[in-house]
C-alpha cells in the first residue's frame, strides 16, 4: 500500500500501473530467492525491500527526493525482517549509516556553504544501516559513493568541466 501510494504521489504513476509493476518486482525477487533456496519468509521480506528500494531509487533519480513514507516502510521491514541483525546491532547500524552521511552533509555545507546531500539520504542510510548492520552498511555506502563519483566524473568528461552537475546518491 505504501509503495502504490508513493508511486502515485511522487512518480505520477496511476495506481493501476504502479501496483501491478510493484507486485511483479516483488514476486520476481521473492521467486528468484526462493528458487535459490531462501526460505519463503525471507524471500517475501526481500521482495518488499526490493519494491521500496526500487521506488526510492526512481523517485531520487527523477526528483532528487527520497520520500519519507518509503524510508519509514523500509525501516519497518528492517525491524521485522527475520534475516536482519538483532535490534542492538540494528541501532548501531542505523547510527553509523545515518551518522556518516550526516557528517558528510554537514562537512560539505561547512566547506561549500550549500547543501550537497539532503536529509533524505541521511535517513535512508540510517534505514539501510538498521537493515544490514554496521559492517554491511559501510560497504553499501562506500559502493554508492564510488558509483556517484564515477557518474559525476563521466558527466564532467562529457560536458564542460566548469559546470556543476548533480547526481542522486
Amino acid at each position: 500500500a505504501v509503495a502504490a501510494f508513493t508511486a502515485r504521489r511522487e512518480l505520477s504513476t496511476p495506481l493501476h500501473h504502479g501496483a501491478p509493476l510493484a507486485t511483479l518486482l516483488a514476486s520476481a525477487c521473492a521467486g528468484a530467492l526462493y528458487a535459490l533456496g531462501v526460505s519463503l519468509e525471507n524471500a517475501a521480506f526481500a521482495g518488499g525491500i526490493a519494491i521500496m528500494c526500487a521506488l526510492i531509487a526512481e523517485t531520487d533519480r527523477r526528483h532528487f527526493l527520497i520520500p519519507d513514507p518509503l524510508v519509514l516502510a523500509l525501516l519497518g521491514l528492517a525491524a521485522l525482517a527475520p534475516f536482519a541483525p538483532a535490534w542492538p546491532v540494528q541501532l548501531i547500524g542505523a547510527a553509523i549509516g545515518g551518522g556518516l552521511l550526516l557528517a558528510v552533509r554537514q562537512g560539505y555545507h561547512a566547506v561549500r556553504g550549500a547543501d550537497g546531500l539532503g536529509l533524505g539520504d541521511v535517513k535512508l542510510a540510517a534505514a539501510i544501516g538498521a537493515l544490514l548492520g554496521p559492517h554491511s552498511a559501510l560497504i553499501v555506502i562506500g559502493v554508492a559513493a564510488l558509483a556517484t563519483a564515477a557518474l559525476l566524473l563521466r558527466q564532467t568528461q562529457i560536458q564542460s568541466a566548469l559546470s556543476l552537475r548533480t547526481a542522486p546518491f
